[in-house]
C-alpha cells in the first residue's frame, strides 16, 4: 500500500453545463496535479475542441493557480469534444483529459405581424435562428376545431443569416397556432 501513498498525476476538466441553447458561452474548470507533488501555480494548460470528425486543436491557454485550478470561459459555436492537456515542460511529461462533449442546441425567435387575425388578411411569420446551420426551418399554422388544434398549412421558409419569413392567409377565422421547426428546438404562438 505505501508503493501508492504518493500524489497521482492527472488533469481533468469539467463544464458548468453541457448543453448550450443557442450561441453562447461554456465556463470550464479543471484541476491539474503533478506525480511529484510539485506545484502546478503558472503551468499552462491547453484548451483542446474539435467537432465531429475533426482532430482536436487548442482553442486557448490558460494558467494554473498554486493549488493546480484553472478556469475560463469559451464561445462554443457548435456541437464538440473539449479536452484539457498540459504540454510537458523539461522536468514533467505532457498529460491530457478525457474527452467532455459539449452539445449547442439551437435558440429559435418567433414574432407575427398580428395578434390577431381576421379572415383573408395575411398573416407574417418571422424570426431568428441562432446558430444557423440548417437551410430552412418549417412553419406550421394550426387552427383550433372543437378545442383540438387541426394542421391547416406546413411549409419550409429558408434561412438566410439566421433570419426566416413566411406569410400565410388563412381562409377562416379563429384561433390559430403558429410553430416554427428545427431540428433541436422549436417555438409558438397563438393569434
Amino acid at each position: 500500500a505505501a508503493q501508492y501513498a504518493g500524489p497521482l498525476a492527472g488533469i481533468t476538466v469539467r463544464a458548468a453545463a453541457t448543453t448550450l441553447r443557442g450561441i453562447t458561452s461554456a465556463t470550464l474548470t479543471g484541476a491539474l496535479r503533478f506525480g511529484d507533488g510539485s506545484s502546478p501555480d503558472g503551468a499552462p494548460v491547453d484548451i483542446l475542441y474539435a467537432t465531429s470528425g475533426s482532430a482536436f486543436s487548442p482553442i486557448a491557454t490558460v494558467r494554473c493557480a498554486a493549488d493546480g485550478q484553472f478556469a475560463t470561459t469559451l464561445d462554443i459555436p457548435h456541437t464538440g469534444t473539449i479536452r484539457a492537456r498540459f504540454p510537458g515542460d523539461a522536468t514533467r511529461a505532457p498529460l491530457e483529459s478525457s474527452s467532455l462533449t459539449i452539445t449547442v442546441v439551437p435558440s429559435v425567435a418567433l414574432g407575427v405581424s398580428s395578434r390577431r387575425l381576421r379572415r383573408g388578411r395575411k398573416l407574417a411569420v418571422s424570426g431568428v435562428v441562432s446558430p444557423a446551420r440548417e437551410q430552412h426551418v418549417t412553419v406550421l399554422l394550426h387552427r383550433k376545431v372543437r378545442g383540438r388544434y387541426k394542421r391547416v398549412r406546413n411549409r419550409r421558409a429558408p434561412l438566410r443569416r439566421g433570419r426566416y419569413l413566411r406569410s400565410f392567409r388563412p381562409a377562416r377565422p379563429g384561433l390559430y397556432r403558429v410553430t416554427v421547426l428545427v431540428p433541436g428546438a422549436r417555438a409558438r404562438a397563438y393569434v
